[in-house]
């Protein structure tokens, strides 16, 4: 079975080492800086503070993970 990789263009996606508000769907999730690019799926990600009191028991300050940029709509600050 071949795997199926969700991408966005290069010139559509977040640049690494900015700021952005990002968003699943409409549901505002958190502040967040991109530090840097695993391929062209994956990115690691440095939360600066949760968006809404829905997910501020989720995601905190300082928080750093992995998420696939394609799941994700970005706001640049």
């Amino acid at each position: 079975m071949k795997v199926r990789h969700d991408k966005m263009k290069k010139d559509e996606r977040p640049i690494e080492g900015e700021t952005y508000n990002v968003f699943n769907g409409e549901t505002p999730l958190f502040q967040a800086v991109i530090k840097e690019y695993s391929g062209a799926c994956w990115a690691k990600i440095a939360v600066q503070k949760p968006l809404s009191s829905a997910v501020e028991n989720v995601y905190k300050c300082g928080d750093e993970f992995d998420i696939k940029v394609a799941s994700y709509r970005y706001e640049k600050q």
